[in-house]
């Protein structure tokens, strides 16, 4: 069992949030990496909507925050649902090459997982998951929502 924890694009608030969590016991931890995560920073976005170096910059400022806070052994999932910002004409999905880019980014924390690069409904895109897979150190986790739990909770 993981402990999971919603974002905040404050590096040292994000950290204490999960400090908490630790102190209640916790000891495997996810943390959330998505567009709102990142908040307002400008040129935090590329073009389609992905994260941006300067993006990725500031992820690792918060993923080091957390890490700093529960321990740098402990295990830590990172809950992404793309992490991208949809763009008007833009693609609905995260695209391959900047799922790499942000994948390898991510290796030099040791993570327990990347979830959902894509989004949480791009679990069918096996071929995209091959090449990520393929081209990082980074453990890929997608599927849950193939199981229909969050239509069936929803109703």
């Amino acid at each position: 069992m993981y402990c999971d924890t919603t974002g905040i694009p404050d590096p040292k608030k994000y950290g204490e949030r999960m400090k908490k969590r630790k102190d209640l016991g916790f000891t495997f931890f996810k943390m959330d990496m998505r567009a709102g995560t990142i908040g307002d920073l400008p040129g935090a976005f590329n073009s389609v909507g992905a994260l941006s170096d300067k993006g990725l910059a500031f992820a690792g400022e918060l993923v080091t925050a957390v890490k700093d806070a529960i321990g740098w052994d402990a295990p830590l999932g990172l809950e992404t649902s793309s992490g991208m910002r949809m763009v008007p004409g833009g693609p609905t999905k995260l695209p391959v090459k900047d799922a790499i880019r942000i994948a390898r980014f991510f290796e030099k924390f040791d993570l327990a997982w990347i979830e959902d690069l894509f989004n949480n409904t791009g679990f069918w895109d096996w071929k995209g998951y091959k090449q990520i897979r393929e081209a990082t150190t980074s453990k890929i986790l997608t599927g849950e929502d193939a199981s229909g739990w969050r239509r069936a909770s929803r109703r």
